[in-house]
């Protein structure tokens, strides 16, 4: 006789559906991912909400950065990418020296 092995972790969260049945968020077709952008969304406060509706062009990642307590106007990796550019824009011998003084500098 053989027995199937218990799940190890912490049980699937269910939640109460209008029908009266509680199912978990994959039975609902609810990723992770939408549902924490839906909690951030909720922080928002309404007055906030509303001004970015009323914006040219509302975002709702806008949004939810401001729902996560993110300045909106930050460009995250904004300057990795701008260096990346610039690195690429190197010949072959500026590139060996600075990676020459990036070593030195860790050294």
């Amino acid at each position: 006789m053989t027995s199937t092995p218990a799940k190890r972790g912490r049980p699937a969260r269910r939640y109460l559906c209008s029908t009266g049945e509680h199912k978990t968020l994959g039975e609902l077709g609810i990723t992770r991912a939408r549902l924490s952008r839906a909690q951030a969304l909720a922080r928002v406060p309404e007055d906030v909400f509303e001004a970015e509706l009323a914006r040219a062009k509302p975002s709702v990642s806008r949004l939810a950065m401001i729902g996560r307590g993110h300045d909106p106007e930050h460009r995250y990796g904004a300057d990795l990418t701008e260096a990346i550019r610039l690195a690429l824009r190197l010949s072959d011998d500026e590139r060996r020296t600075l990676v020459s003084i990036i070593a030195d500098d860790d050294a």
